[in-house]
């Protein structure tokens, strides 16, 4: 496979050959966002990346590509989507910005095409680190790792080229998250130079610590993800100052910079990748918690805050559990909004961060999130109305599962997921399929196919029971119709109740699942530009 520079190569080459002089080049651009909002024009844009007068009239620009829109300070970000519109339409061009999830895109801004990127599957994960990693025996250990982590560490970029880089220096797979980014700020601040004959003035604590003061105290306690270097100086000074380093500070500075967690710029500084700030916001929080008065409630409030809520989970996994007062707090938080209900079902992730937690902890932590399910569907299916929402509603419950199965799905729980359907399966009164129905989807990975059909057939026996509400019933037939697999018996079996609860509740099966149209709507292609 040819690497990136041969194929620049190839495409610079073919731009400045003069026999190709009558026909453009077509090519990408790929812009970080901060860089944009510096740019005054495209014929800057231009210069910045494709460089000589003589390549730029040679090239055609067909996409404009801006990454880290959430690196961008909040009060600039809707400036730099009008930039990156304005140059994408001078270029007449495609565009698309790319982000962490934040604020400004919970409403998709007008004229885009809202995508959100999945984890990558097992098979990817492993296919992107066997393309960037050459050296076969760690592949193999990530390989034989894979199952035990996936579930814990998220199949995305940087969490799976974080994982390469620690495999590689210790020969074996992190158990989770926290213990992940843990173990690379670790070895990134030298924990480990001495062993390598690297000799280090300052020992990694204190950087470390440096950093997590930082973290908390210019950032996350102002509501900041970039400062100006002369407050990062002014902070730098002071920390010096407390802890007798001033003649040895630039030294200092230079280790730190060599980490490459931060990015200091001439202007501002702000740390390499957000969730390295909320780590070290919540290593900063776990370093001082005897410090802070009523700390439960603040860890709630951080929890809840759509900005910092990383951070709590990553303090839960620096302590490796959580306990009844803290998990109490979060679910009895005393505000009913969508957003607080949703985190009220995500708390999951709280408990796979806190994966030495009691069973009983981790138990009642499961049971009660998911008692806020009906909520959150109510409020989005009345959002969806008022929106004029095209999809049906068991589209709200795709949506819903999809979400518990991110909080709950971990090889730490799965002892308590099984305990509770069991549970909630032998009760006499008021069965609770919804609770039933997501819990199934979880479980799936932990249990034989077997005993997976064992509870759809238990599942299609309580949904012919009087006493539970027609649309609960249908709605777990048709998640069980998603979930059924290539099993031939168990696809007749659930479709076969499926017919009998849609001729004997039309009206219901028509609320969640309404009929296809007569007329297919024409095909338009998605776009992410303004229309």
């Amino acid at each position: 496979m040819r690497n990136i520079s041969d194929l620049l190569k190839e495409v610079y080459l073919k731009a400045v050959r003069s026999g190709e002089k009558q026909h453009k080049t077509t090519v990408p651009i790929l812009v970080g966002a901060r860089e944009l909002a510096t740019l005054d024009s495209v014929k800057s844009l231009l210069e910045d990346h494709l460089g000589e007068p003589e390549i730029v009239e040679r090239v055609e620009v067909r996409a404009l590509l801006i990454d880290g829109l959430d690196e961008v300070v909040s009060d600039k970000r809707a400036g730099v989507i009008e930039k990156a519109q304005k140059f994408a339409e001078e270029l007449k061009c495609s565009l698309l910005i790319a982000s962490r999830k934040i604020d400004l895109l919970s409403i998709t801004p007008t004229g885009f095409e809202n995508y959100e990127l999945l984890p990558f599957g097992t098979g990817q994960a492993l296919q992107l680190i066997e393309k960037v990693q050459n050296n076969p025996l760690v592949v193999d250990h990530i390989r034989d790792g894979l199952d035990k982590m996936r579930y814990q560490i998220p199949m995305v970029p940087l969490s799976l080229i974080l994982l390469i880089e620690i495999v590689e220096e210790h020969k074996e797979v992190p158990a989770s998250v926290t213990e992940l980014y843990e173990r690379y700020g670790d070895s990134v601040l030298g924990r480990h130079d001495k062993d390598k004959g690297i000799e280090v003035l300052f020992e990694y604590l204190i950087k470390k610590r440096f950093l997590a003061d930082l973290a908390y105290s210019e950032f996350s306690n102002k509501g900041l993800i970039e400062i100006a270097r002369e407050d990062f100086n002014g902070f730098c000074q002071h920390y010096a100052n407390e802890y007798g380093l001033n003649d040895q500070l630039r030294v200092f500075i230079c280790e730190i910079d060599r980490a490459g967690v931060l990015e200091v710029g001439e202007e501002t500084v702000l740390f390499r990748h957000r969730s390295f700030l909320d780590y070290f916001t919540a290593f900063y929080i776990h370093d001082k918690r005897d410090e802070f008065d009523r700390l439960n409630d603040f860890i709630v409030d951080i929890y809840f805050d759509d900005s910092w809520g990383e951070a709590a989970f990553f303090y839960v996994g620096l302590k490796r559990e959580i306990n009844d007062k803290l998990l109490g707090s979060i679910l009895d938080y005393d505000r009913d909004s969508l957003w607080v209900n949703l985190q009220k079902i995500m708390v999951g992730r709280l408990l796979q961060a806190g994966w030495h937690s009691t069973t009983k902890v981790k138990y009642n932590g499961i049971e009660k999130a998911l008692s806020f399910v009906p909520a959150a569907r109510e409020k989005l299916y009345r959002i969806a109305q008022k929106g004029k929402w095209p999809e049906p509603r068991i589209m709200v419950d795709l949506l819903l599962v999809t979400a518990s199965d991110y909080s709950f799905r971990s090889m730490f729980l799965a002892r308590e997921l099984k305990e509770l359907f069991d549970r909630i399966v032998e009760r006499k009164q008021q069965t609770d399929l919804t609770a039933l129905i997501f819990l199934l989807w979880v479980m799936r990975p932990f249990i034989p196919h077997e005993e997976f059909v064992e509870e759809v057939q238990k599942m299609l026996g309580l949904s012919e029971r009087d006493e539970i509400e027609p649309e609960e019933r249908l709605r777990a037939a048709l998640l069980l119709t998603v979930m059924k697999g290539s099993d031939k018996g168990l696809t007749k079996a659930i479709n076969k109740r499926l017919r009998k609860l849609r001729e004997q509740f039309p009206k219901e099966f028509k609320n969640l699942l309404p009929p296809p149209p007569t007329q297919k709507p024409k095909f338009e292609p998605p776009v992410s530009k303004r229309k």
